[in-house]
């Protein structure tokens, strides 16, 4: 929504037709499976399976749709100059976000019980909307740099990642006790990403005036969180 209302977003057919599609089913699949009230271990190795099987469709759909090539040897070498670079700077990142994790774990629960608010609220606003904030600046500089493909990419990928890597590694390690009220915050993930394939096929770019319509119902979800 933020990142359409700052520069209208171009969505190509290749995600309406199948990452859109993924999304929805791994949200149905996260539905059917917290049904019990729990995430165990089984739960979990289905969860890593399936991003597994997305990393698989994703790796030969690249490869079908990317052209062949040549590339000469003075960009390789700056490729591989750059590798190195981002490698490192990637490592320190990752060190840097298991830090803060731990942070945000243990600030957020004391918040929580500061305000008289339930962890579960805290989790889908504070602490949702900060872990958000790097996906939010990444999908905003793409767009406004013409790469349309990266910024809805980054946005869908790391929400079918969430459900299948992220809750399926967490449930592998330990398992995950669900509060049965968020049933209703899924299936308003679900209502959300279905609506987007409507607004995406019109015109196959997000607008403005659309990006508002998201934002607004993001508003209205998270005042609701406050008042049920």
């Amino acid at each position: 929504g933020i990142s359409a209302v700052i520069t209208p977003i171009a969505v190509s057919k290749s995600t309406i037709r199948k990452e859109i599609p993924i999304m929805i089913g791994a949200s149905l699949l996260l539905v059917a499976i917290i049904f019990d009230g729990k995430i165990d271990f089984i739960d979990g190795i289905f969860l890593i399976a399936g991003i597994i099987g997305f990393l698989v469709i994703s790796y030969k759909s690249s490869k079908k749709e990317s052209d062949i090539e040549t590339i000469k040897s003075t960009t390789i070498q700056t490729q591989k100059r750059f590798l190195t670079k981002s490698l490192i700077l990637v490592a320190i990142g990752l060190g840097l976000l298991t830090a803060g994790s731990f942070l945000t774990v243990d600030n957020s629960i004391i918040i929580a019980k500061s305000l008289g608010i339930s962890e579960l609220v805290i989790g889908l606003t504070l602490v949702a909307i900060g872990t958000s904030l790097p996906e939010l600046l990444t999908s905003v500089v793409a767009a406004r740099k013409g790469h349309s493909d990266l910024s809805i990419g980054n946005i869908v990928g790391s929400n079918i990642f969430n459900i299948f890597a992220i809750i399926g590694i967490t449930s592998v390690i330990t398992g995950i006790q669900v509060n049965e009220k968020i049933m209703t915050d899924i299936i308003v993930m679900i209502a959300f990403s279905v609506i987007l394939i409507p607004i995406m096929r019109s015109g196959f770019k997000i607008s403005k005036k659309e990006g508002l319509i998201l934002l607004g119902g993001y508003i209205a979800y998270i005042a609701m969180l406050f008042y049920r």
